[in-house]
């Protein structure tokens, strides 16, 4: 019976100390969440502005897009015949203060309709009240005169500005959005704490690493992302691996460097998977900063993007269609329209080209009669 009670004595005072163990971890992981999102909060504090540039390259892995529906009937794969590296610019300038934003791209993008690679160059701004975005013709393959060059998107940006190839510039400035859905220049939306917890830490170099685990309300025990924070490094992002069904689906790999009294980083790959065992690359970029300049005064005019006399003009939010005429003002139209108004100026190319010929050979005519009558009288 002595024993017995003994027994009970003990199993109660391991389990009390295992309870107070467990609580103990819990408040040190509550406390060290804590003081990383204190860090990012006070990085986001001391970061007004910056201009940064990044260069790199984009990999497309072979038969990227063999499964792509708008592939042309008969086209042969695989899409891309082999894997593909092109070249990517970024230049992003943001003003965190006044909530404004522009974003310059040129790299290649891939067609599909003709199954290659095509320049692209997009110019993206956020002027503090809608989301406005440019393909100049000129430097840009456009497949048809219908196809718009300007878009009006209104306060939908989705992917269209803050999109994976500058998450890691808004993490160096403290505007770490778990869930890139949010935008990051928007001060009122808070980090929920309720959504990140401390998990087992990670090391790189023997350095230890913080792991927080973030979910949104459509993400599961299968559905998250893990972030890994270097604590010697201000707490910066170094890792981000997001997985879908326990399967790795996205990656950023991240260096530091210490610019501006400030750790920062300083390039990134972002690397994307078919989410299955094991992972397949889909694709993924690789950017290295080249120019970073912080708490700069900048021009109101980066953040100014009208549309260009007689371009084509698609207003998302009602999905109208506008033409630019020659006093800025726009003017409604239609697919009918502008492809009558292309045949109409095919038209007087082809007159003028017509013309031009014809002129053409009747100089050649008068100019042998004139060649034949000197000859005759000489």
């Amino acid at each position: 019976m002595l024993c017995k009670v003994r027994n009970n004595s003990f199993a109660t005072g391991a389990m009390t100390l295992l309870l107070l163990l467990w609580n103990h971890s819990l408040t040190a992981a509550a406390d060290e969440l804590e003081t990383v999102i204190h860090a990012w909060e006070r990085r986001a504090r001391q970061v007004r502005t910056l201009v940064c540039v990044a260069e790199g390259h984009m990999v497309t892995p072979k038969g990227a897009y063999d499964d792509e529906p708008s592939l042309l009937p008969g086209t042969k794969k695989p899409v891309p015949a082999s894997d593909t590296i092109t070249d990517l610019r970024r230049r992003w300038v943001i003003d965190f203060d006044k909530n404004l934003m522009r974003s310059e791209e040129r790299g290649s993008a891939f067609h599909t309709g003709l199954a290659r690679f095509t320049a692209m160059h997009l110019i993206k701004v956020w002027n503090g009240k809608e989301f406005r975005v440019y393909e100049p013709r000129a430097t840009n393959y456009v497949p048809g005169p219908t196809q718009p060059e300007f878009y009006f998107h209104g306060k939908s940006y989705g992917g269209f500005l803050f999109s994976a190839y500058e998450r890691p510039v808004f993490f160096g400035a403290g505007r770490v959005r778990i869930f890139a859905s949010l935008n990051p220049l928007d001060r009122s939306v808070a980090i929920d704490r309720d959504r990140l917890r401390i998990v087992e830490p990670q090391r790189i170099n023997g350095q230890r690493l913080i792991v927080i685990r973030a979910r949104n309300e459509k993400m599961t025990d299968v559905n998250y992302s893990d972030y890994w924070v270097d604590p010697a490094k201000d707490y910066n992002i170094v890792k981000v691996l997001t997985y879908y069904r326990s399967h790795l689906m996205s990656r950023f790999d991240i260096t530091l460097a210490q610019k501006n009294g400030m750790w920062w980083p300083w390039s990134w790959t972002y690397q994307y998977f078919v989410p299955r065992d094991p992972p397949a690359l889909d694709g993924g970029y690789r950017l290295a900063v080249t120019s970073l300049k912080v708490n700069v005064p900048l021009d109101r005019d980066e953040f100014e993007l009208e549309p260009p006399v007689g371009s084509v003009v698609l207003d998302a939010r009602n999905e109208q269609l506008y033409r630019v005429m020659s006093d800025g003002s726009l003017r409604e139209t239609t697919l009918d329209e502008i492809v009558a108004q292309e045949k109409g100026k095919t038209g007087r190319i082809w007159l003028v080209v017509i013309l031009s010929v014809g002129i053409f050979v009747l100089l050649i005519v008068v100019l042998w009669r004139v060649r034949s009558l000197f000859l005759r009288h000489a």
